[in-house]
């Protein structure tokens, strides 16, 4: 049996046919063992061996594994349940940015009490709007009890932990935009053409901009011009905009604008953070 801990020696001895028949029949669905055989032997002429990079749970039988090899520039996503099947195999190279090293100037608190780095860090492993300009730096905060994000109503919104959490001014500033009247997003379903959903935008020192976003409708307590001191409650976690499960989007802005690219954020009370830390704001 392929198991997380001898995949690379697997792969790197192109045992891609028996990769293949441990995938889940929904995998198998979508490309067939003849074609997902040529990309894996394609991608190994590319790439040389892998070994493990990454793990993480984020989920309830659900974990998460990256393989890299030694130049850093190819690596595998790849998911496992309990039992060892393979839920999804993804192929990647491993871009790097020079605003990985751009920071913003101001430091700011996490907006939420509590939390889950849901997605956020460098690279796509950890944060998968890290393939985008205006999103390579933001990050997505829900909350979880023992992996569940519900109490075991997966169906219902008002069961998600996160949904209606207050939602917290990250640093003093100015509000200059707000969107607070549309409809939270059944379970499972996305509003893709109100992607942000509801949101406040903020302006602070040295001409920076925080996005927050996914707001629960009419939870918004502020108006445009209005002055926000940090962590004053300011809205609610909600599921509005292109999103599929309740959760908050946070990410610091060069401008005002939606489309503005994200700078890499200080946090005060944290060194760093990336996907799976836990959060207890002070």
């Amino acid at each position: 049996m392929i198991t997380p801990e001898n995949f690379s020696e697997n792969f790197n001895n192109e045992n891609f046919k028996e990769i293949y028949n441990q995938t889940f029949e929904q995998f198998k669905a979508n490309i067939s063992k003849e074609k997902f055989v040529e990309l894996c032997t394609i991608f190994h002429r590319e790439a040389n061996d892998l070994s493990m990079k990454y793990n993480n749970t984020l989920k309830v039988n659900f974990h998460r594994y990256s393989y890299m090899n030694d130049k850093k520039t190819h690596f595998l996503i790849v998911a496992f349940t309990d039992k060892n099947d393979i839920v999804g195999i993804e192929f990647h190279l491993n871009h790097k940015y020079d605003t990985d090293n751009i920071w913003t100037k101001n430091e700011y608190y996490v907006p939420l009490e509590e939390a889950v780095v849901s997605a956020g860090g460098i690279g796509i492993f950890h944060n998968y709007h890290y393939q985008s300009d205006n999103q390579r730096y933001a990050y997505d905060f829900t909350n979880m009890i023992e992996l569940y994000q519900h109490n075991g109503a997966p169906a219902d919104l008002e069961a998600y932990f996160a949904y209606g959490g207050d939602v917290l001014a990250p640093l003093d500033g100015t509000v200059v935009e707000v969107k607070k009247d549309l409809l939270d997003n059944r379970i499972g379903t996305v509003n893709s053409e109100e992607p942000s959903g509801n949101y406040i935008i903020i302006e602070h020192d040295n001409h920076e901009y925080s996005l927050l976003a996914h707001l629960k409708r009419n939870s918004v307590k502020v108006k445009p011009g209005d002055k926000v001191k940090a962590k004053e409650v300011i809205a609610q976690v909600g599921n509005s905009g292109a999103t599929t499960l309740p959760h908050l989007h946070f990410q610091i802005m060069s401008g005002k604008e939606l489309n503005k690219d994200s700078i890499r954020i200080r946090f005060k009370n944290h060194e760093t953070l990336t996907q799976g830390d836990r959060i207890e704001e002070l």
